[in-house]
């Protein structure tokens, strides 16, 4: 198939480029490759890599990074969105109200559409008050397992949710406000 939803910029050699062409056409017109921040002119510059139509610097609007096992997608204004990745999530998750990625602090604004679709292994969700919107079937097929934890119970209400699987409350077995549990709102 030629899909490859990104080429991630950790990849260590960018002058072994041997491979890039089993790619099709496809591929280099519609791959993103991340790239660190002030290295895209020399990514154009290199064989192979030249080839990729879509090349993005780190901080860029539309970049992504992992930080603490949590993956961020870059929007406007020093504003990130958490979004799936390469790896499912699991296990305890705490969402910071910001985070810092190569020397840059981004406020965490959204949960992206199909973040946590289908992650049954998320045992505790932390979500904290600089979250506005939560994109549609973020967390749909979590599991009655997972504890949700809200920071902010006026923030919560004032939050945009893209459906009813927007809501980890859909699917959570227990819900926290504040690390206090709470029965009713």
């Amino acid at each position: 198939r030629d899909q490859i939803a990104y080429i991630n910029e950790d990849w260590d050699s960018m002058h072994d480029v041997g491979y890039f062409y089993s790619f099709s056409d496809n591929i280099f017109r519609n791959a993103i490759l991340y790239v660190p921040k002030d290295t895209r002119s020399t990514y154009l510059a290199t064989e192979g890599w030249n080839k990729i139509a879509n090349i993005v610097e780190a901080g860029e609007v539309g970049s992504i990074f992992e930080v603490d096992g949590i993956y961020y997608k870059v929007g406007e204004n020093n504003t990130v969105s958490v979004i799936s990745g390469s790896r499912k999530y699991s296990g305890d998750i705490v969402i910071h109200s910001q985070v810092t990625y190569r020397g840059t602090t981004y406020s965490v604004t959204s949960i992206g559409a199909y973040t946590f679709d289908g992650q049954s292994d998320i045992t505790y969700l932390s979500i904290p008050y600089s979250i506005k919107s939560i994109g549609e079937y973020a967390f749909r097929g979590c599991g009655s397992s997972m504890t949700v934890n809200i920071a902010d119970l006026k923030s919560w209400c004032n939050m945009k949710l893209g459906n009813e699987h927007a809501s980890p409350l859909s699917s959570a077995g227990k819900m926290l406000v504040n690390n206090v549990e709470t029965t009713s709102l």
